[in-house]
Order: structure tokens, then sequence, then C-alpha cells
């Protein structure tokens, strides 16, 4: 027959199993917690103002995969995978002088013309990015950062567009008709260089005047003064011969109506001569009575009184 326990072993038995008991617990909430922070962290959505792009990060395949991912919920092995995230929205972009506008720093651009002149001005560029093509823009980049792209990479481009054809331009045409023209030959180019990345550009814009050297500038709005005023001078000549042409057009047509109206009445007095006496002997004639005519002196002509026959 055994001994009985003592008090103290019979007391440590039920701690023993309360503590096993509260471990296991423990244990059991890590194992769910580090399960559910792995779902968590499987799973991701793309929402319909993005684009995604899967991330191998390892095996044969590692790498970006070639087919984006659109909206939608996303399952992934985040140790062997990454999702990136592209907006796909227009991204609007403002390299300007100011320190209030932009970035803090001068971000404005310079090119020269075809003489030389340093030429300085801000621009904007508004663009977006064309989800099938998010892989290689990624692949290219190796960031999802687009506003880092842009003052990057896309700024570098624009300046280098504006030189290019800036530099076979003069100042004059710059400066004056041919300025949409360098504006839309710069952003064919920019188009065409960032297109195989994915961006397509919406706008390139000027913003504001040009900013030149003092001696140009002047030189300049002294020749375009000089051309608004030969243009004005040319257009109140034409005025003046217009309304001359009116004044001449309106004498022509007077004096044709005079000479016309004096040539019908001398015409009209030209018949009426003919007519007179014609029409005098018809009269006498019909009221004849009879009676032979009345001579006065040698050789008189016969007397009729025409009087009464013209009233």
């Amino acid at each position: 027959m055994t001994e009985p326990e003592s008090i103290d072993e019979l007391e440590i038995e039920p701690d023993m199993r309360s503590f096993r008991r509260i471990k296991i617990l423990l244990i059991s909430i890590g194992i769910l917690s580090l399960l559910i922070v792995i779902a968590f962290s499987s799973i991701t959505r793309i929402d319909a103002s993005h684009v995604g792009i899967i991330v191998n990060l390892t095996g044969n395949s590692r790498g970006v995969a070639k087919t984006p991912v659109r909206t939608g919920w996303v399952f992934f092995n985040p140790i062997t995978r990454q999702v990136i995230e592209f907006p796909l929205s227009i991204q609007n972009i403002v390299w300007t002088k100011s320190s209030t506008e932009g970035s803090t720093h001068n971000d404005s651009v310079t090119f020269s013309s075809i003489g030389g002149v340093v030429i300085n001005c801000d621009i904007s560029i508004a663009f977006h990015i064309d989800p099938s093509m998010s892989p290689k823009l990624f692949y290219r980049f190796y960031t999802s950062d687009l506003m880092s792209i842009a003052n990057g990479y896309v700024r570098s481009t624009v300046r280098e567009a504006f030189n290019s054809t800036a530099s076979n331009m003069t100042i004059s045409q710059i400066y004056g008709a041919k300025k949409s023209f360098l504006v839309e030959r710069v952003a064919r180019i920019v188009q065409k260089k960032l297109g195989a990345f994915g961006f397509v550009i919406d706008q390139i814009t000027i913003n504001g005047a040009f900013r030149l050297p003092e001696k140009v500038a002047t030189a300049i709005n002294l020749s375009i003064a000089a051309k608004e005023t030969v243009i004005k001078e040319k257009y109140e000549i034409e005025i003046a011969k217009e309304k001359a042409d009116q004044v001449v057009e309106k004498a022509l047509g007077y004096s044709k109506a005079v000479k016309i109206r004096a040539k019908a009445d001398e015409e009209s007095y030209e018949i009426q001569k003919k007519l007179d006496p014609i029409f005098l002997q018809k009269l006498m004639l019909e009221n004849w009575d009879g009676k032979l005519p009345v001579f006065m002196g040698s050789g008189a002509n016969p007397l009729f009184n025409v009087s009464k026959y013209t009233k």
C-alpha cells in the first residue's frame, strides 16, 4: 500500500495542468494570428483607377510578369511574389521657376534658338499610363512613383525635345507665329520616345510668356510694335480707298444718270420738232371751213388763226 502524496505535491499538479493549457492556448493564438497575417498579406485589391503588375521574386520566371492585373481581388504568395500598382488617372505636372507652384525648386525649362538666344519658360504636362504597357514601365524604371519618374526622366525628355526643335528655329519664329508649331513638335517627339514605356501624352503647354534676355526682348517688342503700326496704317489705307471708291461709284452713277436724262430730253425735243408741223397741218385740215385762205400783201402766205387750234 503506497503512501499518500503530500499536500504540496497535490497542489503543484493542478498548477502544471493549468500552465500547459495556457501555453497551448497562447501557441494556438500565435499560430492563428500568424495565419491571419499571412492571409491578409496574401490578398490585395486593385482599384478601378489603378492597374497592377506581378513581380516574381523567386524561381526561373523571376522578374516582371508580362500580363497586368486589372480591377479586383488578387491572391498571391507574399514570400515569392509582389504586387505593384500604377494609377491610371491623368497626372498633371508643372515645371515652373516660381517656388509657390509645383515644387519649391526652380524647375523651369531652358533651351536655345538657332541664333543661340537663351530662352526660359514654365512648362506643364498632362499624361496617363496605358494599362497594357504597365509591365514595361515598371521593368524600365523599377518604381511605381510616377511623380518621381515625371520629374526626372520625363522632364529631361521634354527639355531635350525643346532644344532639338528650337535649335532649328529663329527667335522671331519661336516668339511669334510658330510658337504653337514648337509645342506641337515637342509633344510628338516626347510621345514617340515615352510611348514605348506606356506613357500617353495628353497635353504639353507653355505657361505664361517666354523669359528672354532684356536686349532681345526689347528688340522683339519694338519690332512687333512697328509691324502693328504698319498693319494699322495698311488697314486705314484700305478703309480710305474703299470709301473713295464708293464716292467715285456714286459720282459716276449720278453723272451717268444726268447724261441719260439729257439725252432723253434732247431726243424728245427733236421728235417734238418733227411732229409739230405735221400735227398742226392735220388740225387745220380737220377744222377747215371750205373757204379759201386769206392773203395779206403781195406774195404773202395764207393767213390762218393757228392759236385757236393749239389751245
